[in-house]
């Protein structure tokens, strides 16, 4: 098992069904789900602030978070268009 199918099993399912009752619980794993994402972006975004500095290792951290939120804002975007 991987992290990503550990974290679905840790939060539980997040798309709605149409049941009211399950989707009550949904909506909160939805939440929590939606939460653990805003968190992990922080990191990346406190992370990608070390591309200017000189040492070799916190330029490449910095680069490679920046680089990877620069994509994922691209593919956010196109997603959101359709």
């Amino acid at each position: 098992m991987n992290l990503h199918e550990v974290v679905r099993r840790l939060i539980g399912p997040i798309q709605a069904i149409g049941d009211s009752t399950a989707d009550d619980v949904r909506a909160i794993n939805l939440q929590t789900h939606i939460d653990l994402v805003d968190h992990l972006l922080q990191d990346l975004v406190d992370a990608s602030r070390t591309r200017g500095r000189h040492e070799a290792s916190m330029k490449h951290s910095g680069e490679k978070a920046h680089a990877y939120l620069s994509e994922t804002a691209l593919w956010l975007e196109e997603a959101t268009d359709e």
